[in-house]
């Protein structure tokens, strides 16, 4: 009952083994019979197909990086391919593939029939393992379809919150410079309820307020032509007190409709921000091979593989039977 045992603890002779090392014939017999036998069950039992659609994805690095560094591009294509590898996992663009596998999101996530890989020049290959070929080539298609729309929807939300953007920029200088000028329609009130001014008005005083003046006529034309000397023209002091203050009363509306512009386009370019899923505006997802019928269809595993396994095996049972050999002198 402990032959094995003690087959395993007993002392060979170091020559045995490289005896039996050396008999390259044994060897080669071994592996060749269990490369035979992979092939054999390659025949029988074939791996399950494997269907495979293609899908380009452009970064634009002359938009998006003008004048970037090779680190900055390298770090931006790695932060970029992350985030859509992302969205090539997300419960949305799987839940149509799961229904067809009939399994969870979660599972595909976590290994499984699905290969998502990254190949040179920018191409995506959505790889699909199923029985048959047709169902393999249908679910491939369908996750390949759904990354793109996904991806195409993304990218229209974060051109679109790039526009937003611009616009919210744009509005929040124009509010600052409107409570600026509310805030200075105090100062060029006072200015004018001193009208005429003093004799001893010097030339750089009487300047400065000829200049509030033109200030308040500029882009509204409601002031009537101005005169020749700053000190003269007592219609154009009525008509600029009358527009300082018709324009001190618009204020407070003028401002609080600003703020609500700025608020609501605050709002959607946060609402566009989700939905962007943080992809940049310079991408380009196009897809080339998503037809099902037209998909290519490979065994999941080749027939080279099967043989080089099988000849591992051989060697491997070849090894333990030599380990447990009996008799002391094997190639005698």
């Amino acid at each position: 009952m402990r032959t094995w045992w003690n087959r395993l603890l007993r002392r060979d002779d170091p020559t045995d083994w490289a005896c039996w090392l050396a008999a390259w014939r044994l060897w080669l017999v071994a592996g060749l019979l269990g490369a035979t036998l992979a092939a054999a069950l390659y025949r029988v039992a074939p791996p399950p197909p494997r269907a495979r659609a293609e899908v380009v994805v452009d970064h634009d690095l002359e938009a998006a990086l003008p004048s970037g560094t090779d680190r900055q591009l390298f770090y931006y294509l790695s932060r970029e391919n992350k985030k859509l590898e992302a969205v090539a996992w997300a419960d949305d663009v799987l839940a149509p593939v799961a229904e067809a596998l009939g399994a969870s999101p979660a599972a595909l996530r976590s290994g499984g029939p699905l290969v998502l890989r990254q190949e040179k020049d920018g191409l995506w290959h959505f790889w699909v393992t199923a029985r048959p070929a047709a169902r393999a080539q249908t679910v491939a298609a369908l996750w390949a379809r759904a990354f793109t729309d996904a991806a195409q929807a993304a990218i229209a939300a974060a051109r679109q919150a790039q526009g937003y953007r611009g616009q919210h920029q744009a509005l929040a200088r124009t509010l600052a410079e409107t409570r600026f000028l509310c805030a200075h329609l105090e100062q060029v009130q006072a200015e004018l309820d001193a009208w005429p001014p003093p004799p001893d008005m010097t030339p750089w005083q009487a300047w400065a307020l000829w200049e509030r003046l033109a200030w308040l006529h500029g882009g509204v034309g409601d002031l009537p032509p101005w005169p020749a000397e700053p000190r003269a023209g007592e219609d154009v002091l009525r008509a600029a007190q009358a527009l300082a203050e018709a324009r001190a009363a618009a204020c407070p509306q003028r401002l609080a409709a600003l703020q609500a512009d700025l608020d609501a386009l605050a709002q959607a370019w946060a609402e566009a921000d989700r939905a962007a899923r943080g992809l940049s505006p310079y991408l380009s997802v196009t897809p080339t091979q998503i037809q099902a019928a037209g998909l290519p269809v490979a065994p999941a595993v080749g027939p080279g593989t099967y043989m080089v396994a099988g000849a591992l095996l051989a060697w491997a049972v070849l090894g333990l039977g030599l380990l447990f050999r009996g008799g002391s002198e094997p190639c005698a």
